[in-house]
């Protein structure tokens, strides 16, 4: 997701810069499409905070050092509340969504809007000159 992500920003960016926040195994992940584009950057984050003047937001890094973006994008995890999934054993996904199993109609609209994620995640891969990451 992450990839894809950084693809659709990067339409609108001459370089986009993939924050890991520590997370050493999202940065090993993502070092393949490193180049001049992308940009991985794994130290932790210690706040984002508001450049109204220069209309943009200030990274500051644990470290100490910062970075100013123009926009940032974020897909967060979700998470279900309340104690029902484990109460009733229901599985979720990677991403914190309930996993269900889909009747027909629903699979195949499932499956049309993956097909079109796909073939855009395949068309900005070779525009920025990435491996395909399904």
């Amino acid at each position: 997701m992450a990839v894809h992500m950084a693809e659709n920003a990067a339409q609108h960016s001459d370089s986009v810069t993939l924050y890991t926040h520590g997370n050493d195994e999202m940065a090993a992940q993502l070092s393949p499409i490193a180049n001049s584009k992308f940009k991985v950057e794994p130290r932790q984050i210690r706040r984002l905070r508001e450049n109204a003047q220069a209309n943009s937001v200030i990274v500051e890094f644990v470290d100490g050092s910062s970075k100013e973006e123009k926009f940032l994008v974020h897909n967060p995890q979700t998470s279900v509340q309340g104690p029902f999934v484990s109460q009733l054993g229901i599985t979720l996904t990677p991403m914190g969504d309930i996993q269900a199993d889909a009747p027909v109609i629903p699979g195949a609209i499932s499956s049309g809007c993956n097909a079109a994620v796909a073939a855009s995640t395949q068309l900005q891969a070779e525009k920025y000159d990435q491996p395909p990451m399904f």
